[in-house]
């Protein structure tokens, strides 16, 4: 029988958030190079894969790390810009409309 590695919520929260710290340190640092390319995130070892493509920077992700847990992101430069006044709620990116 195969086994299954069975991770609660809190694990998983805790490890995107890792991520997440990681994606913001490194956004500034590599943005003029590898802006709108692909990055997956290893939390647990703080290893960062690029690629043209999600799939290019996943599998180059799991080459290193066959039973890792990754974060993907698009690396992007938010612009500042005036919200709408029809604005309700902003979210971690979600803008909610009335």
């Amino acid at each position: 029988m195969a086994s299954r590695n069975i991770v609660s919520g809190k694990k998983i929260r805790e490890t995107v958030n890792t991520g997440e710290r990681i994606y913001e340190r490194v956004k500034p640092k590599y943005l003029k190079e590898h802006k709108g390319e692909f990055l997956t995130i290893d939390p647990k070892s703080g290893d960062v894969f690029w690629g043209k493509t999600s799939i290019s920077s996943y599998n180059k992700a799991k080459r290193a790390y066959p039973d890792g847990f990754f974060i993907p992101r698009k690396l992007v430069m938010m612009l500042p810009c005036r919200l709408d006044p029809t604005v309700t709620k902003y979210d971690r990116g979600n803008v909610l409309w009335k």
